[in-house]
């Protein structure tokens, strides 16, 4: 099992000569996957897991482009990383006379709010991507959202969880008794 994302950089060009004066590197966009585990067999016994799965040790390119991360090309990327994941083919390993048929499943989980926000079509970065909410419709706590449920392979959102926390921690101070005390 794999994550893999993308997100772009953008930096000033510093003393930095190219050939081509239409060349550049003040703008990268690449693709990245993490190795997370490899399991084995219908019962996904364990054989080895990342230790550190937020470490870029294990971190590894697919594609790196030298363009400015926009919307287009987020799902220009996405779209060509997905169609190149449906192409992989299970590998074939033979040891001491025996077959190991590794498949390679790969989540879509290394993103930022902008790829979140490209993949899914929100075009405010003040919207959830997952429910279309504003700010202004997390008040309105009585009220239920359609959920896209495409964007919730990305992860949840922080804005969800920030606020279904608070929400959470006002509901339990809600019911705590009041204390009364004097002071002296």
């Amino acid at each position: 099992m794999y994550k893999w994302g993308c997100d772009g950089s953008q930096q000033t060009t510093f003393k930095q000569k190219f050939l081509n004066n239409s060349d550049s590197d003040a703008n990268i966009f690449q693709s990245l996957f993490v190795p997370l585990q490899l399991s084995c067999g219908h019962e996904k016994k364990l054989i080895w897991q990342n230790p550190l799965p937020s470490s870029p040790r294990h971190c590894r390119p697919i594609r790196i482009r030298f363009v400015k991360e926009t919307a287009d090309i987020s799902k220009e990327e996405i779209s060509y990383i997905e169609n190149k994941i449906n192409l992989l083919e299970p590998t074939q390993i033979t040891q001491v006379n025996k077959k190991f048929l590794v498949k390679h499943v790969m989540m879509f989980t290394m993103v930022d709010a902008k790829v979140c926000n490209a993949a899914t079509d929100t075009k405010s970065t003040m919207k959830c991507y997952i429910c279309g909410a504003t700010s202004k419709d997390f008040n309105n706590l009585s009220a239920r959202k359609q959920i896209n449920e495409d964007a919730l392979k990305f992860g949840l959102s922080t804005l969800h969880a920030k606020i279904r926390l608070f929400e959470a921690v006002l509901h339990l101070a809600y019911k705590l008794p009041v204390k009364k005390w004097q002071l002296s």
